[in-house]
Parts: C-alpha cells; structure tokens; sequence
C-alpha cells in the first residue's frame, strides 16, 4: 500500500505554517493537517511517510493522544519528528516528565552547546549555535531512556532526541532566531516524497 505524502500537525499554532514554509524550501511537498482531523482519520494519516508534531500551547496531556502516538511511534512504517509541543508528546511516550521549565521564554534566542554526534547528525561544523526558544515546559528524564535513543541536553533539560524511527527539538528550528536552519531539517529528507 504506498504510502501518503508527509504531514504537519497543526495544534492551532501559528508557527506551524512557518514550519511548513521551512520544509517546501528544502523541497518537501507537505500537508498541513489540524490536531483533531489527525485524530478522527489516524487510521489513513498513520501510512505517512513522515508525520511531524508540531508546536502549540498547554500540556501533553491537554490533547488525549496518549493511545495515537504510542501507535504511532511503534510503527514500523514511516518516521516521526517532534517541534516544541511535538518533542513533548514523544519525551512522554520515551518515559519522561513533562514539567515547568527552570528558564521559562517566550521568543528568546539561546545559545546551545552542541554535541559531537549531534554535529554529525545536523552535519553542522559549529559546537555552539543559536535557537528560538517559545517554551514554559520542559522534558526531564525521569527514569534511563532506552541506550538507542540519542538525548541532547541543557542542564537537566532535554532539548533534542533521535531515535530510529523518530527526531525532536525543544526549540523551533524554523525560526529566525535559529541559525543554520536547514541543518535541522535535513535529516528529515529521505522521507520527502
């Protein structure tokens, strides 16, 4: 059964077309989808070759979708990547908690460390870059995420993960305040249609 073309969840998030306009520079031809039509025709946007979370405001927890993204990212088909609330939904499914942060921003640029396999990664020849950051909440690991998972961190904050079948930031890639944009995009192109 071929597969449908790349998706971004929209979870009624401004930043989520600027998201989208990232992706068609790169040449990704992408659906923009709302949160609760994800929801009704999950069995049909499941076959996604690549299905993006993206940002938007509250908790996890607001949306009830506990049961779609466990499927979701037990999928053997397709791959998943998290922005912002996005990274949230998969740190919950990895164990994590999702908690106040202790540097709450709201359209801040921040400079982060970048570490050597991330550098490999995001192909990037800098360890120190900017991004955007809109958030109050926080991934912190609660119990040892599984030795596969690769995790990216700021103090206990977990700014990043990539796994086999999934990629997420904390920060918006998208932004103007994020430097070397594209990189954070790229390992995202073998699943462009």
């Amino acid at each position: 059964m071929p597969l449908t073309k790349p998706i971004l969840v929209d979870f009624h998030d401004s930043f989520t077309f600027n998201i989208a306009s990232e992706l068609k520079l790169l040449g990704c031809s992408i659906e923009v989808v709302d949160y609760i039509q994800w929801k009704k025709f999950f069995k049909d946007f499941k076959k996604a070759n690549l299905t993006i979370l993206g940002p938007g405001p509250g908790h996890p927890k607001d949306y009830h979708l506990q049961r779609f993204l466990n499927e979701l990212l037990k999928s053997p088909h397709g791959f998943t990547a998290g922005i912002c609330l996005g990274h949230q939904f998969i740190g919950e499914y990895l164990g994590c908690s999702i908690e106040k942060s202790m540097s709450p921003v709201h359209g801040q640029t921040e400079v982060l460390s970048v570490p050597f396999q991330w550098q490999e990664i995001l192909n990037l020849k800098k360890n120190k870059i900017h991004v955007q950051r809109y958030n109050s909440l926080a991934v912190i690991e609660k119990e040892k995420i599984d030795h596969s998972v690769l995790v990216w961190k700021k103090n206990q904050e977990i700014m990043a993960f990539s796994g086999s079948n999934f990629l997420s930031y904390q920060f918006h890639p998208e932004s103007l305040g994020t430097n070397f944009r594209s990189s954070f995009f790229t390992p995202l192109r073998p699943f462009f249609l």
